[in-house]
């Protein structure tokens, strides 16, 4: 018969583990890279910029850029330095000095930011109580002159900010706020503790000052979320092509490859749970902010003979092989070893004569295809694989279904049974393989006979998959399609 449904849908399932394997390793790299260079904090930095510029644009407009990066650096919300860190974040402050800026604390900004959490951290800042007023003076003590005038003057400017939008004493309204949220965790101990911190700061700290950081707060992240968000996609397309080109993932080829190699196509099918399992391992490494500890085991996995793209390919062993093959003018495959799916010491080389040795014009199409595929995201590939295999398992048993109850039928009552097919065969050849129809002609089944029942007419100029041919008792050539039926190989040839 015709190339059935199951078919179909196997070979749209073998190209969702494809996708899915190098999308999930598109998606840790590009976690890897938004978090190394501080993406998140960045964004947020220029987020609360804005928030505080716009509480009083005179006083804190010409500082809310620094202010925001002082916040980020609080002790309880920035991260702790390495010694590479360290050493970084004087190189930085050198740097600052020589333009004239005001240095920061040694410390990697936090990408997290409450809004009650502001407030208490710019209460305590004017009244120059808290962390980052300690971190003022450590910060006056390494620096000069310049720099004491203008931590000073950044601190003076905050506190007649918070005076003119209705706070007079932040150290008062600080341990007002401090008070009433002991008050609030012992009167409802069973809210969060976020709710505790707001309604304290509400009651102990209602001004105008507070009504705008509150009232812009929930819409400024969401701006920053979308922004940042638009860069994480940019620089996953831009890592997807890295990738595709790299691997030299032809999705057409791929395609063709799923299509007439049923070993190839099994072994994909049989991935599918795996990739499954390999994506939501990486996901759950991949927080809010980024991989960090676990996460950086994930990538590993992710990468390696484990859960990487090597892994698909390398079990595959010889189907797979011949996709990744020499596109060179001398054709031969290589091994896996010797694929250059990810050239870090020798891209720019590589990148020259690869593309033009091995004839990657010719197949710019399908790594073209590739790449939009892998753009789509991990996540795109994961709900749709989960979507293929859950109608896989109806279809398969459907199809079980069928065949039993075909084969039922064909045994009536009072009838003497057929013989069965080893009795009437000679298996000749069980390589699994489509041939191409040249004439109509019909599928019978149980034996190959004409006597035989019918099941089906094959039309002329289809596509057939069959499990291997067989000689009949008659000593002519039969095709045995994997369901068990037979049709004539007169009326057929391999493509």
């Amino acid at each position: 018969m015709d190339i059935p449904l199951l078919k179909y849908l196997d070979i749209l399932i073998g190209l969702s583990v494809a996708m899915l394997i190098v999308s999930t390793v598109v998606m840790a790299l590009a976690q890897v890279l938004l978090t190394s260079s501080y993406a998140r904090a960045r964004y947020l930095a220029e987020g609360l910029g804005e928030l505080l510029g716009q509480v009083d644009p005179v006083l804190l407009g010409q500082h809310q850029e620094y202010l925001a990066q002082r916040i980020l650096r609080h002790p309880m919300i920035g991260r702790g330095n390495t010694w590479f860190g360290e050493f970084t974040g004087w190189a930085r402050n050198l740097w600052r000095r020589n333009r004239k800026q005001l240095p920061l604390p040694r410390v990697n900004p936090g990408s997290v930011m409450q809004r009650e959490e502001l407030v208490a951290i710019l209460l305590e800042w004017a009244s120059g109580e808290g962390p980052m007023a300690q971190q003022d003076r450590d910060m006056i003590r390494a620096g000069n002159d310049h720099e004491d005038a203008g931590l000073l003057r950044v601190r003076e400017a905050l506190a007649k900010a918070l005076l003119n939008g209705g706070i007079a004493d932040p150290a008062a309204v600080a341990k007002r706020v401090r008070q009433l949220t002991l008050e609030q965790e012992r009167a409802n101990p069973q809210l969060p503790s976020s709710q505790w911190r707001t309604q304290a700061v509400l009651d102990g700290a209602a001004s105008d000052f507070t009504w705008k950081l509150f009232s812009w707060h929930d819409n400024t992240l969401e701006r920053i979320k979308a922004a940042f968000a638009l860069e994480a996609r940019v620089l996953s397309c831009v890592l997807a092509l890295i990738v595709c080109f790299a691997i030299k993932l032809d999705g057409f080829e791929l395609v063709k490859r799923l299509t007439v190699d049923g070993k190839y196509l099994d072994a994909m099918v049989a991935r599918a749970t795996v990739a499954q399992k390999h994506f939501e391992d990486v996901a759950k490494a991949v927080p809010s902010g980024g991989l960090t500890g676990a996460a950086d085991k994930a990538l590993k996995d992710a990468t390696d003979a484990k859960l990487g793209l090597d892994a698909a390919i390398g079990t595959l062993k010889e189907p797979t092989l011949a996709l990744f093959q020499d596109w060179g003018d001398k054709g031969e495959a290589k091994t896996i070893a010797d694929v250059p799916w990810w050239p870090l010491t020798d891209l720019w080389s590589w990148s020259l004569t690869r593309i033009t040795a091995e004839g990657y014009p010719d197949h710019i199409p399908g790594l073209l295809f590739s790449w939009i595929l892998v753009s789509l995201g991990a996540t795109f590939w994961y709900d749709l694989l989960k979507k293929l295999m859950g109608l896989r398992s109806l279809l398969a048993k459907k199809d079980d279904e069928e065949r039993t109850a075909r084969d039922a039928s064909q045994q009536s009552p009072g009838t003497t049974p057929l013989p069965s097919a080893p009795d009437l065969v000679t298996v000749i050849d069980s390589t699994p393989k489509l041939v191409a129809i040249l004439t109509t002609t019909r599928l019978r089944s149980g034996r190959p006979e004409e006597t035989a029942p019918e099941v089906a007419v094959l039309g002329a100029d289809t596509l057939v998959s069959v499990a291997g041919a067989v000689r009949a008792a008659n000593g002519t050539k039969w095709y045995q399609t994997p369901d068990g039926d037979y049709f004539p190989a007169s009326a057929s040839e391999k493509p």
